[in-house]
């Protein structure tokens, strides 16, 4: 009976050191994948920088503005007139750093072989620094300054990968993610994406991620005009608002990897409302609108008062844009003239154009 109870003391103590031994291994090796991970959050450098609109255009291509301007009726016997500005290349090399200043952005790595996310999706901001370069150049006789738009993570947030090389994706809070594609819409917001395939070294005590953003959606400011002068401010445009109306496409869906999309068709409204200016004569909104035909997009300005009376609704369709592509800039001009009441032979009042 001895006998039995010291073979099984042995073997149960023989079971339990080989059970913590095994244990110890298996923790031993959960951490040691751990120990060569690399925070990207922490040692990593991500610097942005940005894709100036029109940079495909010819740059000998000048400003395109139609050959006539349209001219639409509104309430009060107001009229508007109507007229498209195309944006073109700049001469000269230029940091817009304005666009993305201030904005919050995501980045996720994918395996290159599999494009399959790794790790966690890293947020942040922006942080700009400017140098001065006193080389010259064309149009820049005494230097020019640059700006260096790097990429500040959240605090607390990390991405954590092992040494290797990726593909990284960065894009802006106005893109849609559903943790497998991204899909832009019609916004106020300036969507922005942008990739680049980088090389995380395992011993490096820093390293930098570039990436340019780029813009896959067209850029159309509504630009608000008027006849009032600085001595009647009151006069100006007051709540004006508007509305987009997009008749064919619906959403633009992007692959993870950035390299198919897909155009979703449907019906989208955008709602919008002009902010405060300081100017009474101008007042402007930036739209970001999907790639694709003017004709197939309405514009709508409506609620508004200007010259102290009521716009009215003012309907147009975006058909002067002709064909937009993504990174295509416009500037829509509409400027409300006044229209003044006479007092005619028969004793009636009105506008000339009812006579």
């Amino acid at each position: 009976m001895k006998r039995s109870l010291i073979t099984f003391g042995i073997l149960f103590s023989l079971c339990l050191s080989m059970g913590l031994f095994t244990a110890c291994s298996t923790e031993e090796e959960q951490a040691q994948p751990q120990q060569n991970l690399v925070n990207l959050a922490a040692k990593g450098k991500i610097i942005l920088s940005m894709q100036d609109f029109n940079a495909e255009r010819e740059i000998t291509r000048a400003v395109q503005a139609p050959t006539d301007t349209q001219v639409v009726d509104l309430d009060n016997g107001m009229t508007a007139e109507i007229s498209v500005e195309r944006g073109r290349k700049r001469k000269t090399a230029a940091t817009r750093a304005s666009d993305i200043l201030n904005g919050h952005f995501n980045l996720y790595a994918l395996n290159p072989a599999t494009n399959q996310r790794v790790g966690n999706l890293l947020k942040g901001t922006v942080k700009t620094t400017y140098t001065w370069i006193s080389t010259p150049t064309p149009g820049f006789p005494w230097g020019h300054q640059e700006a260096i738009i790097t990429f500040t993570p959240d605090a607390g947030l990390s991405l954590m990968l092992a040494p290797g090389t990726y593909k990284f994706v960065c894009y802006s809070d106005a893109v849609e993610d559903d943790g497998t594609n991204l899909t832009i819409k019609n916004s106020v917001d300036n969507p922005l994406i942008g990739s680049t395939t980088a090389t995380i070294p395992a011993n490096s005590i820093e390293y930098k991620v570039d990436i340019e953003m780029k813009h896959p959606a067209v850029q159309c400011m509504v630009n608000l005009q008027n006849l009032i002068n600085y001595g009647e401010p009151t006069a100006g445009f007051v709540n004006m608002k508007g509305r987009l109306t997009a008749t064919t496409t619906k959403a633009i869906q992007y692959s993870a990897d950035l390299t198919s999309k897909t155009v979703i068709p449907g019906t989208d409204i955008l709602e919008f409302s002009f902010g405060h200016s300081y100017y009474p004569d101008k007042n402007n909104i930036y739209l970001y609108v999907l790639p694709g035909n003017g004709t197939d997009m309405k514009l709508e300005l409506y609620n508004g008062t200007c010259y102290y009376k009521s716009v009215g609704t003012l309907q147009t369709s975006l058909a002067k844009l002709g064909t937009m592509s993504a990174n295509d800039n416009y500037k829509l001009n509409i400027k409300i003239n006044p229209s003044y009441e006479y007092l005619f032979n028969d004793g009636t009042t009105g506008y000339l154009r009812d006579k």
